[in-house]
């Protein structure tokens, strides 16, 4: 089975628009920024390294 999960630092781009496309979407937070309350990424990170935990 082929799975595919976006990777994206920008909340509207890359997140929201995974999302209406139906893809999960892996935000990576490296400023700590705040997150809005109408976009719910799948998963959020700091830094690339931690896609490991979520991939495997």
């Amino acid at each position: 089975m082929l799975e595919v999960l976006h990777v994206g630092d920008s909340l509207t781009s890359d997140v929201a628009g995974a999302q209406a496309l139906g893809i999960r979407a892996v935000w990576i937070n490296r400023m700590n920024k705040m997150k809005p309350d109408h976009i719910q990424p799948n998963y959020i990170i700091k830094k690339l390294t931690e896609l490991e935990r979520i991939i495997d």
